[in-house]
């Protein structure tokens, strides 16, 4: 029986953090239950979150008219994005157990936002 993959998509800009070390501890966790663990360390990897023309590898249907939406699909069905996504799409497809493990959300921060969320879990 083939070994079962977990991937740990990883986003904190600090090693010494408390999510890198509950990372380390998922790691360890689910190597003992006997999973093949790959960890996709974003900030490590400098991996962009900007979705932009670069994402894209050879020539553009519209490059008057960017449109991001129709220009991936075009891209990707064609085999035409760039490695850093496709090996990304690589790792998410083989993988049976997918952690997101994530800086949350300031919980002393401020701003429209901060309030807007604050008023909508107190209701």
């Amino acid at each position: 029986m083939a070994q079962k993959a977990a991937l740990i998509v990883f986003a904190h800009q600090s090693p010494a953090s408390f999510n890198a070390a509950l990372r380390d501890a998922a790691v360890q966790e689910l190597s003992a239950q006997g999973f093949r663990v790959t960890v996709s360390d974003l900030y490590a990897m400098n991996f962009r979150a900007s979705a932009t023309q670069d994402d894209i590898i050879g020539d553009l249907k519209n490059p008057d008219h960017f449109q991001y939406g129709d220009e991936t699909m075009r891209a990707w069905t064609e085999g035409r994005l760039s490695d850093d996504i496709t090996a990304e799409q690589r790792k998410l497809q083989e993988a049976q157990l997918i952690i997101f493990q994530v800086r949350g959300q300031d919980r002393h921060s401020s701003g429209p936002e901060q309030n807007q969320l604050q008023s909508n879990l107190t209701k």
